[in-house]
């Protein structure tokens, strides 16, 4: 289906509210008293290398503490205040924690609540605001991050504050997905509004290709937040390939005007957006050639839904490739341990140039995953695990020799748990 005309008035987008605009965190303790005292808490935080106080508030009937703080060349405001706490009934999370810990977590009553505004660089100030948390309470049993309404492991919140890398850009927002009756399912995100951005969704999904459409919600959001801005309306973005044949270019509308294209009871129209999803967020559309792009002549995703299969490749920013890297060099002693370990499978993602016939790719690079077989004079011998896209003289199976420089990735394999550099302090509870 082509969206051309309007076929009705759009619908009337509400304003940000203050809590949409603040990325709130929310710290459970191990021990209450680490909350307590709010000196001891201002302490903390002037201690981070970098931090300095500028001005300070504090409340005595709320026990909130609004600062200003200069982190370098940035300022920024922060607050936090003891609060009562139950975890919600719906609460999302892909990192481990042991038994124990979701006791305690469960059981909890008491947590810190911290709020501050992202500015400048979004992910930097994400991972500033990780930094901050594990000041306020080292070592928490976990930070229930609000805005994108999901359970960090205060091991992983640690481990992150002590790296000179951010977290990945999805770590910023959660997809939800919400069905209907009819199997239909509507995607949205909860957590990019507090990045300055617009919030992104994908309509009429179905459980056959809604994973392939999350991974196009996530690479729109982390071009978003690389660049940190949006993507502007109908403006079009190259995302993949689908297949030789199929090249993937989307946009994104605004939800009022989108709904305009669809039916009014369709999941995730007006009737959905009375309390909420009713401010910024935009709809993903795609343009299936260039003539549709120049005329702004957007179509629904669905056209694709036939070759959503086909083993598509999506385009991975530059940005996103070298964050990656960085990671996974800061963290190869991880892998460097557990050579040679058993019951230990170790995979590397090593960048290779490709021919000189796809020179004209974003990025002139492609990352492949081998299989590590010895590491030796500061070398990987590695065996490649599939059949290269852009690199002609390279099989499946072939053995070669690459330094820790080429690694974009790794990952590792040990007692049924795949570990990698962004779940690394998993091994901590392995190894116990």
């Amino acid at each position: 289906m082509l969206f051309g005309k309007k076929r009705e008035a759009a619908a009337v987008v509400a304003p940000l509210n203050y809590w949409e605009e603040q990325s709130v965190f929310i710290i459970i303790p191990r021990n209450e008293d680490d909350i307590s005292d709010p000196a001891a808490l201002c302490d903390r935080i002037e201690a981070i290398p970098g931090v300095k106080f500028i001005s300070q508030d504090f409340s005595e009937e709320t026990g909130n503490l609004s600062i200003e703080i200069a982190h370098f060349d940035k300022r920024l405001n922060i607050s936090f205040y003891p609060m009562d706490f139950s975890l919600p009934n719906i609460c999302r999370s892909n990192h481990f924690f042991p038994d124990i810990d979701i006791e305690l977590i469960e059981k909890s009553t008491a947590a810190l609540y911290f709020s501050m505004k992202i500015n400048g660089n979004i992910l930097d100030a994400y991972h500033l605001q990780l930094k901050l948390s594990d000041a306020l309470v080292h070592d928490a049993l976990a930070v229930y991050d609000e805005s994108a309404e999901k359970l960090l492991s205060g091991k992983w919140v640690s481990m992150v504050a002590a790296s000179s890398v951010p977290p990945a850009p999805s770590y910023l927002y959660t997809i939800h997905a919400v069905t209907s009756d009819d199997s239909s399912i509507w995607l949205h995100t909860h957590g990019l509004c507090r990045c300055g951005l617009s919030e992104l969704e994908i309509l009429e999904s179905n459980k056959e290709v809604y994973g392939d459409h999350a991974n196009i919600i996530n690479i729109i959001a982390g071009r978003c937040i690389d660049d940190c801005s949006d993507l502007k309306s109908k403006e079009p973005l190259f995302v993949g390939d689908l297949n030789d044949n199929v090249t993937l270019v989307c946009t994104t509308v605004p939800w009022n005007e989108a709904l305009c294209g669809f039916d009014k009871d369709v999941l995730g129209g007006i009737n959905d957006r009375g309390d909420s999803h009713n401010t910024r967020s935009s709809v993903i559309f795609v343009y299936p050639t260039k003539k549709d792009a120049d005329k702004k002549r957007y179509s629904k995703l669905s056209i694709y839904d036939g070759v959503m299969k086909d083993n598509p490749i999506y385009m991975i920013s530059t940005a996103e490739t070298n964050r990656m890297r960085a990671m996974a060099a800061e963290r190869i002693n991880f892998v460097k341990d557990y050579i040679g370990t058993e019951d230990c499978k170790i995979m590397l993602k090593i960048g290779l140039t490709v021919d000189d016939e796809y020179s004209n790719l974003t990025d002139r690079f492609e990352n492949i995953w081998f299989v590590l077989l010895e590491y030796s004079d500061s070398k990987f011998i590695a065996k490649l695990s599939q059949e290269p896209y852009y690199i002609k003289n390279m099989h499946e199976g072939d053995i070669g020799t690459y330094t820790a420089d080429q690694i974009t990735d790794w990952c590792i394999y040990k007692s049924g748990t795949k570990i990698t550099p962004d779940t690394a302090y998993l091994l901590e509870y392995l190894d116990s």
